[in-house]
């Protein structure tokens, strides 16, 4: 759409999809799913194409969770990610040409599981041994204005937060 584009539904599964307008709205009584694991090669994965993008602000309200996992969400201007419950950001890109605000209990920002290979065999001293490789590319979190969390539990594992402002975080418990 050229003009904004308001979603009102009960949940939100974009985990193969595109959605762009300029103003974006999302507001679910439920999950809003973003993005899903593709392979790129054994144990590989990666961003599956999937968006939410907005040429101006974009606003993302969820009753239940936002997961991000292998998705995007970019917008030009403030971007706000609200959900009751929890937002998990799994190897995803989270952009923004102004300011992030994020509110939640429970922020995740990772990459995906990490897979066993086993070493060369050909030795009774590397019998059993095996190294952790990662199956997929960082989670990041980019805003060229600031970065706001208003989050109770936060998680950065492996990951990338960067803001050319500054980085804020508040405690949503009551005092």
């Amino acid at each position: 759409t050229k003009g904004p584009l308001l979603i009102k539904c009960c949940k939100l599964d974009n985990r193969f999809g595109k959605v762009y307008g300029c103003g974006v709205s999302v507001t679910t009584s439920g999950d809003v799913l973003i993005g899903a694991a593709i392979s790129k090669g054994p144990f590989l994965y990666g961003v599956n194409g999937s968006y939410i993008a907005s040429g101006d602000y974009l606003r993302i309200t969820s009753a239940n969770e936002i997961k991000n996992q292998y998705g995007q969400l970019f917008s030009q201007k403030d971007q706000k990610l609200e959900a009751k419950t929890k937002i998990d950001n799994i190897a995803g890109e989270i952009m923004c040409g102004a300011d992030i605000n994020i509110k939640t209990p429970s922020f995740t920002n990772t990459r995906d599981a990490t897979y066993t290979q086993p070493v060369a065999n050909w030795t009774w001293a590397y019998s059993g041994c095996y190294n952790y490789c990662e199956s997929s590319d960082q989670a990041c979190i980019r805003a060229l204005g600031s970065i706001h969390f208003a989050v109770d539990t936060g998680l950065n594992l492996a990951s990338t937060i960067l803001a050319q402002g500054t980085i804020t975080y508040k405690d949503t418990k009551s005092k």
